[in-house]
């Protein structure tokens, strides 16, 4: 166990989140935020970097995870030498399914930056010859894919008001919007959220600071999500970097992997909860250099068959935890004391960026 996972392990011990494990399977609160808990096998492709998930991944191959580069960089640019990975684990009370490896080969895009949290992505390779069970790895959606779905975001979206859901976000992370690094759960969670055009989604982070325009639009390597009800805070949160984001391409709902894509990997956000979008690393724009790391093409790999559909689950028994306000005039950075900054600072500075690891390097 890294030094991280354990100071994490003694902090649960005393924290509201060891409460969680008196509680039985058939009376957990729902969680993420605004999220309903996941039952094994209906997110196969989830992984927990450490044994209690400081940050999430996505099983893309045999033997090879995806995540954010934010998870396993430390604040003076080193990498992690190797990481435990633990895989169908949807309840950290209980070990009985979990599958637990260790990643010993991490490679960090090589145009990553820290303090703009650009290209934030990495790879993390299995250790000898282990490999992951069949039917979890997930598709990554393809360039094509990447048109159809920003047109269906620019189609379905609307301005405050309720909107389509059509993405799929899962984690360990924060639960509660006003207390998010104190609210992580013990359950793995899922849940729906919204696409927002880039243009829309430049002019919400834009808000953040009236006197200056910005430079989120340099952003281009992104895919922003929110609520598909603009009152409730629905998000992703502390925690849950790194992890996936799903969406389900129409045409393909009758494969036998149901048409379920990787589109993201959570990396940023404005707090949690707020009706600023999160921001999530584009997959798309990144499967050159993944299939240059895996040494084959994605496309040779034999695909998953799913047998659950989480866009179909019901999510009324959801919690429905109310949006809460940005801060237009500080903006704390995540793990840290933080500080203000403008807008205008925002590729230079961390701290308008919030990022989604539970415990910071």
């Amino acid at each position: 166990m890294s030094f991280r996972e354990l100071t994490y392990s003694m902090l649960l011990l005393i924290s509201p989140l060891a409460l969680a494990t008196q509680v039985t399977s058939g009376n957990v609160n729902p969680k993420i935020i605004n999220g309903i808990s996941t039952e094994l096998n209906q997110i196969p492709w989830q992984v927990s970097l450490g044994q209690y998930s400081y940050c999430g991944g996505t099983i893309i191959a045999p033997q090879w995870v995806l995540t954010a580069a934010h998870c396993v960089v430390y604040k003076d640019g080193t990498v992690d030498s190797k990481v435990d990975i633990v895989a169908h684990a949807v309840d950290f009370t209980s070990s009985k399914n979990a599958k637990k490896y260790v990643g010993d080969h991490i490679v960090v895009h090589p145009e990553y930056n820290r303090n703009t949290h650009s290209n934030d992505i990495a790879l993390i390779k299995l250790s000898d010859k282990n490999e992951f069970s069949i039917n979890t790895w997930i598709k990554l959606l393809s360039k094509e894919e990447q048109s159809l779905m920003e047109s269906q975001f620019v189609n379905e979206w609307v301005e405050n008001q309720t909107r389509k859901a059509n993405l799929l976000v899962s984690g360990w992370g924060g639960t509660d919007p006003t207390k998010p690094k104190e609210s992580g759960t013990t359950f793995l969670q899922h849940t729906l959220l919204s696409g927002v055009p880039f243009e829309q989604c430049i002019a919400l982070w834009n808000s953040l600071d009236s006197g200056s325009v910005g430079s989120f639009d340099k952003m281009i390597h992104v895919v922003c999500a929110t609520s598909p009800e603009p009152e409730l805070a629905t998000d992703s949160c502390f925690g849950d970097s790194g992890g996936p984001l799903v969406w389900r391409n129409q045409n393909n709902t009758n494969d036998k992997d149901l048409g379920l894509r990787l589109a993201g990997v959570v990396s940023f956000g404005h707090k949690c909860g707020t009706r600023i979008p999160g921001v999530y690393t584009k997959v798309s724009d990144y499967i050159e250099w993944v299939e240059s790391i895996l040494g084959t093409s994605l496309d040779e790999l034999s695909g998953s068959t799913f047998t659950h559909d989480p866009f179909k689950d019901d999510y009324s028994h959801a919690m429905n935890h109310s949006a809460v306000q940005p801060d237009y005039k500080e903006h704390f950075s995540r793990g840290s004391s933080g500080g203000s900054t403008s807008l205008s600072s925002l590729l230079l500075l961390t701290g308008f960026m919030f990022s989604r690891k539970k415990t910071k390097k």
